[in-house]
């Protein structure tokens, strides 16, 4: 649903920390005050989002092709804001919510 408000923003977007729970909270709601719409402010949150994980991994060597996964990954918006903040293409594979869960399995029978 965020994915799907956030590509039907027209609007000017808010900016959004996503690091912090209480500083997005904040953001939130001081963008609700000014009067952004609910599209804008999930656009925020998602771009917010991508910043993050970009930031994130800034000036680390990365190896191609890059693949995104995790539950995030699912959320189109948070995709194409990461592609644009990173300047590459990032590919999800398979069901990107489940990585996690089948690296750990893989883990635990190599043990």
């Amino acid at each position: 649903m965020i994915a799907r408000r956030a590509a039907a923003n027209t609007a000017l977007r808010p900016r959004i920390a996503s690091r912090c729970a209480v500083f997005a909270k904040t953001d939130l709601i001081h963008a609700q005050q000014e009067g952004h719409g609910l599209d804008a402010i999930c656009d925020g949150l998602c771009h917010g989002l991508a910043k993050n994980i970009a930031d994130s991994v800034a000036g680390a060597a990365l190896p191609q092709p890059l693949v995104f996964c995790g539950v995030v990954a699912r959320n189109r918006k948070v995709h194409r804001y990461l592609e644009d903040l990173m300047e590459t293409p990032i590919q999800v594979e398979g069901p990107p919510q489940l990585y996690g869960a089948l690296g750990a399995a893989l883990r635990f029978i190599e043990t």
